[in-house]
């Protein structure tokens, strides 16, 4: 009776356990990286569909290294969706609606690691909570949540921040969402995984302004100097002659 005990004892430690290891599996982390900013002439409004991401390039990497990107287009009144070859991304309804999903199928055969959306040639935002009140004409946001993480290790990030020009970038507007699924395996075969995140677009296609580097710099003011020296010099000429 004491070994039956003790057999009982070690079995349900050993499930406790496993139970534990299995809830400290499971993690949502949402953070930013501001990246290069963007900039662009106003928003359209702080409601937008599945319809109105066209053009957004969407990239699913996989455990065996690969990776595919396709861009988003209509599905249907208020949806639209991205498809793959074995996966898909949709998203049908309001995307500040947490009642209206999106919704990733993963039927790749290997598990699906890493989702990349790219909204810039979709003219789309990815709007977060906070700051509040956030840039003109978005409204409230919404950031990347789920309700079925399950056993996930899940990362997602906000990339790229967004700017209304001249105006400087508030910080609630992103161009990019990187989620990658970092438990072992990533999103597995034949799984679905939903989550919210909530998004905006633009009026025009954000664009971005490259910042000369210290050495051109240098070299721009120097070249300044050197017509101004040559002005001067033909001024002089000019003048005694």
């Amino acid at each position: 009776m004491h070994r039956l005990s003790k057999i009982v004892a070690v079995t349900l430690v050993t499930v406790v356990a496993l139970w534990a290891s299995n809830a400290q599996a499971s993690s949502l982390s949402v953070g930013a990286n501001a990246g290069t900013t963007f900039t662009t002439t106003g928003l359209t409004g702080f409601s937008t569909f599945g319809d109105d991401m066209i053009g957004m390039l969407v990239t699913a990497s996989f455990s065996d290294g690969s990776s595919q990107t396709v861009a988003w287009t209509a599905n249907g009144a208020g949806a639209g969706h991205a498809v793959g070859i074995g996966w898909s991304l949709s998203e049908s309804g309001d995307t500040f609606n947490s009642g209206d999903p999106w919704i990733l199928t993963n039927l790749h055969g290997v598990g699906l690691t890493g989702l990349l959306l790219d909204g810039v040639p979709g003219k789309t935002l990815f709007d977060r909570t906070n700051p509040s009140p956030g840039t003109n004409g978005s409204a409230s946001g919404l950031d990347f949540t789920s309700s079925n993480i399950d056993s996930l290790d899940i990362v997602a990030t906000y990339r790229d921040l967004l700017a209304i020009s001249p105006a400087a970038p508030v910080g609630d507007e992103y161009l990019r969402l990187d989620i990658r699924f970092n438990n072992a395996g990533g999103l597995g075969n034949d799984h679905t995984f939903a989550f919210s995140a909530d998004t905006d677009n633009a009026l025009i296609v954000p664009v971005t302004t490259a910042v000369p580097e210290p050495a051109s710099l240098v070299l721009l003011g120097s070249g300044l100097l050197v017509g101004v020296r040559r002005w001067r010099q033909r001024r002089g000429d000019q003048s005694a002659s």
